[in-house]
């Protein structure tokens, strides 16, 4: 459960790493994207665990499954030109087993961290999620509502993180709620179509026909942030807080797995069906975000995001052996 991090430092902050981006989270689905974009010498890697394809000195090895941001991470907050949070427990179900004491000492962590490097002046992204208006009505789902009725323990802990960003960060620190869609370049296995892909080859899979999603294809998501992180270099001001990355159109999970696995090599079959209702997190069939439409802001459609899905999967060797033209 949660557990404070002990850490292998692989390197000490240097007065040569000024104007560092530390990315927490940098072997997730979107950090493995992200870290790309970036000289490997831009990057301070915060990360779960070791991985032999991240390629970088600079890193810190945290070595339980949750984050708690540990104060030796405040060591760079004079080095350091913003900050990247991506990570975050995903397991639903497990969360809801967490008792108010934990989800405080889980919440007053990364509000300790947010006081500190915005002391110090130094920006946050912080990504959250749709599951933080699932309680409100879909037609009204726009970045300005607040988020009311949470629908799990998960979204809980994302209001009220998002909450720490909008009344101690400061000016520069912008939140993005996202559900992104897409490949993990090194791990096969890793993220929503990453496990179908595997599953699909062994067994049959299930895709949802009533749950509705506005995805981002995590490669435009992570061109979104790496703008956002030059930007700030430049002085420029992003004027919202709150960003709401999504297709302007909705798709069903089954529609888009179906899409995306039409060219797979699978030797099961997708079976459409109806969401399950009785999972220990309760979870809304209605995902869908209201996208925030301006000039720091793209605009697309979900086929925009399968097209934009199919062409990463071309160019990881893994998928294009698999996937046929």
């Amino acid at each position: 459960m949660l557990k404070r991090y002990s850490f292998i430092v692989k390197t000490e902050p240097k007065e040569s790493q000024s104007g560092k981006i530390l990315l927490i989270g940098s072997t997730g689905l979107v950090g493995s994207n992200l870290i790309s974009l970036f000289n490997s010498e831009e990057i301070i890697h915060v990360s779960r665990h070791h991985k032999n394809w991240l390629n970088s000195n600079n890193i810190f090895q945290l070595q339980n499954d949750v984050f708690l941001t540990p104060e030796k991470l405040f060591t760079y907050a004079n080095y350091t030109s913003c900050v990247i949070f991506l990570a975050f427990p995903t397991d639903l179900d497990e969360l809801e087993k967490l008792n108010d004491e934990k989800q405080n000492i889980f919440v007053n962590s990364f509000y300790h961290f947010v006081n500190f490097f915005s002391n110090h002046q130094v920006p946050i992204l912080f990504a959250s999620t749709d599951a933080v208006l699932w309680g409100v009505n879909p037609l009204l789902r726009s970045p300005n509502t607040p988020p009311v009725n949470p629908l799990n323990v998960y979204a809980k802990l994302k209001i009220r993180c998002e909450e720490i960003i909008l009344n101690n960060a400061g000016n520069d620190s912008i939140i993005i709620r996202i559900t992104p869609i897409g490949f993990h370049p090194f791990e096969p296995s890793h993220g929503f179509l990453g496990k179908m892909c595997s599953l699909i080859r062994n067994q049959n899979i299930e895709g949802y026909s009533n749950n509705e999603i506005t995805p981002i294809s995590v490669n435009q998501l992570v061109k979104w942030i790496y703008d956002w992180a030059k930007t700030l270099r430049k002085k420029q001001v992003y004027l919202d807080k709150i960003y709401h990355l999504c297709s302007q159109d909705s798709i069903s999970k089954y529609e888009l797995l179906l899409t995306v696995l039409k060219n797979y090599k699978k030797e099961k079959e997708l079976i459409k069906t109806q969401m399950k209702t009785n999972t220990l997190a309760k979870r809304a069939i209605n995902q869908c975000l209201i996208p925030t439409i301006n000039d720091n802001t793209p605009f697309f459609k979900t086929k925009e995001v399968i097209e934009n899905i199919l062409i990463q999967a071309y160019n990881i060797k893994y998928y294009r052996n698999n996937f046929s033209k």
